[in-house]
């Protein structure tokens, strides 16, 4: 059974260099034309127990790291749900493979 993205998690940094706010804004305005729930989440760190914190709150398909283009690919093992870049997240939503673009 296929089943669409409905919720997702925006995962930011107030990190100087990892805010991307112009990132943020145009996957908030890629989810709101593809109808899908989202919400907005800053942390300083990301690990195993502020993902699960955050899937306790929200229950979110999907988290989408938009500080640090690294975590979804090095620490992938980690986490129980899918973690996942921009790029990806965009390649879902718009369903077509463009070539991957590092980093996102």
């Amino acid at each position: 059974m296929k089943r669409d993205i409905q919720r997702i998690a925006l995962i930011t940094s107030p990190t100087l260099g990892q805010y991307r706010l112009s990132l943020l804004n145009y996957l908030e305005s890629l989810l709101n034309k593809h109808n899908v729930q989202y919400l907005v989440f800053s942390v300083s760190m990301v690990d195993k127990d502020r993902i699960a914190s955050i899937d306790n709150a929200f229950s979110p398909d999907a988290f989408v790291i938009t500080s640090c283009p690294r975590l979804p690919i090095d620490d992938l093992s980690d986490y129980h749900k899918p973690v996942i870049t921009p790029g990806e997240l965009i390649m879902v939503l718009k369903k077509e493979l463009s070539e991957y673009m590092f980093p996102w």
